[in-house]
């Protein structure tokens, strides 16, 4: 993730207590299951894909589902030339996503 996506992702996260609430398990569960991705025009860089997926909420402890948003992710990114050893075990590509938009779909 691009340094300062990543920054407001973080930001966002504090400002939410995301973290701090899943560590207490004071949060639903969430369980993402992506529907469809198709992937624009790949001939120049940066690259552009839509992800279709649900996102599942289940209460915590009993893994029964109370709720259910199908949303869409607009995600532009690009791939290094180089990745450093060091990112190999967990981005050979070296994709490097430097924007996301998030929508819930209609339905």
């Amino acid at each position: 993730m691009e340094s300062s996506l990543a920054e407001d992702t973080i930001a966002h996260d504090q400002r939410n207590q995301t973290i701090e609430r899943f560590l207490t398990g004071t949060s639903d569960e969430i369980e993402i299951q992506v529907k469809n991705v198709t992937l624009e025009d790949l001939t120049d860089a940066p690259y552009r894909a839509v992800v279709e997926f649900d996102r599942i909420y289940y209460a915590v402890g009993n893994r029964q589902e109370h709720a259910r948003d199908t949303c869409v992710a607009h995600v532009t990114f690009v791939v290094r030339d180089q990745v450093p050893n060091a990112a190999i075990p967990v981005n050979p590509l070296g994709l490097t996503v430097t924007y996301v938009r998030i929508d819930q779909a209609f339905k």
